[in-house]
């Protein structure tokens, strides 16, 4: 049975998404706080 290897590359694809999710998340919370910032300094 390779359910042994599967598991193991499951558990793999979760952690690198995990990962992605995390970076995507920073970069979209970074995007919109510099947004604000950038309204903000400029009065909008």
């Amino acid at each position: 049975m390779p359910s042994d290897g599967i598991w193991r590359g499951l558990e793999r694809v979760a952690n690198i998404i995990g990962i992605v999710g995390a970076l995507v998340a920073l970069g979209v919370i970074g995007y919109f706080a510099s947004l604000g910032i950038q309204l903000v300094r400029h009065g909008g």
